[in-house]
């Protein structure tokens, strides 16, 4: 996992077309890695067990795919725009569907994970530009307790939303402003329990914007795919 981009793609199919959605869907990824500087793929889908909702609001999206790029976001979107792939077949829903590049801000904690069975993925703000930094001091040590805390949480690391994403015809802007993921082996509603219980006297920063957290949990669909 060296690459230094992720493009993280939330997703529903289009309504009564969930098994075309499905069917397209992989040859999709074959295709995303013929391109040079997509480096693997895996698609995921909502796991059942999520956190509370009164915690964090439910995600609106049913499938995640996450690309590992290891050209720039710049470059990427060039070549995906040249050969018409961040365009989408009537078979997703449009207007639902959210594609964000984000780049790495630190080096992956833990273990390397061939082909991850889930994904736990946090997206975050920083209550003010002023707190900014004190919310990345904070986020560099948490990763490492959470890797502790017996949740089946294998590895961690934290991304930045890019400078340079899709044209707002492709995809709406991204409301986070930090993208972290976590490999998890264990099941959902084990990493959620714990996690929920371990955090519930837990004293969050004060740069950490509460209100627009979002941590999600995902399944992997299938292995993780690598580019020949």
């Amino acid at each position: 996992m060296s690459a230094a981009h992720r493009l993280l793609i939330l997703s529903n199919p289009a309504p009564g077309k969930e098994e075309e959605f499905h069917a397209w869907y992989p040859e999709r990824l074959a295709q995303f890695l013929t391109i040079p500087g997509f480096d693997a793929v895996q698609q995921f889908e909502l796991s059942d067990d999520q956190f509370p909702p009164e915690a964090i609001p439910p995600s609106e999206h049913q499938y995640m795919t996450v690309y590992e790029v290891s050209s720039s976001p710049e470059e990427a979107i060039e070549r995906l725009m040249d050969v018409g792939m961040a365009t989408v077949p009537d078979v997703i829903d449009a207007a639902s569907r959210r594609a964000f590049w984000f780049s790495a801000v630190g080096p992956l904690h833990g273990a390397v994970v061939p082909s991850p069975e889930h994904k736990l993925i946090v997206l975050a703000n920083p209550i003010s530009e002023a707190l900014d930094g004190n919310l990345n001091a904070w986020y560099d040590e948490h990763l490492e307790e959470l890797i502790g805390m017996g949740a089946g949480v294998v590895n961690a690391q934290r991304f930045k939303v890019s400078d340079a994403q899709f044209p707002a015809e492709v995809s709406p802007p991204c409301g986070h402003r930090y993208l972290a993921l976590y490999d998890t082996d264990t099941a959902p509603k084990h990493t959620c329990d714990t996690l929920a219980g371990a955090m519930a006297d837990y004293e969050h920063p004060d740069g950490l914007d509460m209100a627009t957290l979002r941590d999600w949990m995902f399944t992997a669909l299938e292995a993780r795919r690598v580019a020949q």
